[in-house]
């Protein structure tokens, strides 16, 4: 089953001035918070936007809902498949914007988010991975949490045993999802951190830090990102990519600095106590 605005031949486009965002979401049984999530897309103070949903064949009111918002929503197509990664590489098979994200269907922008996006793609006019702070929101305690990204070099946020921005913050470009795309449907948790690894260990690609709250990550029991078998699967991934040796490179490199850093100083002051002692010495003498 399929439907949305690309089934009767309404299709947005991009220009330079008006870049097209494109946003897939992977959606399985998600009606609980699937229509918060299209709306937190309709809701956007910037409006180039191309949002395309793939269901995986849902049992619940998910249906319904794509229906009921099939002129808001530009695609979306309901069929078994083999996964989240899967549904979001199948999405973005059907995407026409030069802007790329993917946001889960329990997950949420803030109105200002993808307008923030488009403005630092104008400015850095390159290719680039651009992450946000973002909020926690927990359906348990319904206490929200806000996060601040971490905002080091490329490869030293590989030092982190996880990752180090949240995905519902992050989008790139259609040049480095041609590079390093799609995400590895071999990981059903962790697909994510795989992709992200990938496109810091890059020498072709870029990272930019918005300081500010974009994005809201739910917390619920139902979330694939509170599963324990993330674990193991994050551990696959590092030893993959060998970043752990990695982080240990970095490690040593970031001691021997301090070290010669240290030894410089120590010297310095050395020198200058003998310095002092010497013309204490002459001042008696005379």
């Amino acid at each position: 089953m399929q439907g949305g605005l690309h089934t009767k031949q309404i299709y947005k486009k991009h220009s330079i001035e008006s870049p097209l965002v494109t946003i897939v979401t992977p959606n399985y049984n998600g009606a609980k918070y699937l229509e918060e999530t299209i709306l937190s897309l309709q809701k956007q103070n910037y409006h180039n936007i191309e949002h395309i949903i793939i269901d995986g064949k849902s049992s619940d009111q998910s249906l319904q809902i794509l229906q009921k918002y099939q002129d808001k929503i530009d695609f979306f197509l309901s069929e078994q498949d083999q996964g989240m990664y899967d549904a979001i590489n199948k999405g973005f098979s059907y995407a026409n914007g030069e802007i790329f994200a993917y946001l889960n269907s329990d997950d949420l922008y803030q109105s200002n988010c993808i307008k923030r996006v488009v403005e630092t793609y104008k400015k850095l006019n390159e290719d680039f991975l651009v992450f946000s702070n973002f909020s926690i929101k927990n359906e348990t305690t319904k206490k929200s949490y806000h996060y601040k990204a971490s905002n080091f070099g490329k490869k030293s946020i590989l030092c982190y045993q996880r990752m180090p921005f949240a995905q519902q913050s992050a989008f790139w470009t259609r040049k480095i999802w041609d590079l390093i795309g799609p995400f590895d449907t071999q990981y059903k948790y962790v697909g994510d951190f795989d992709f992200f690894s990938k496109i810091l260990l890059s020498s072709q690609t870029n990272i930019f830090h918005l300081k500010e709250n974009l994005a809201t990550f739910r917390i619920h029991e139902e979330a694939l990102s509170t599963h324990k078998l993330m674990i193991d699967e994050a551990l696959d991934v590092r030893k993959k990519l060998d970043l752990n040796h990695i982080s240990f490179q970095l490690f040593r490199r970031v001691l021997s600095h301090y070290y010669y850093t240290i030894s410089n100083l120590s010297s310095s002051l050395q020198y200058r106590y003998d310095k002092f002692k010497l013309s204490k010495g002459n001042n008696y003498e005379s």
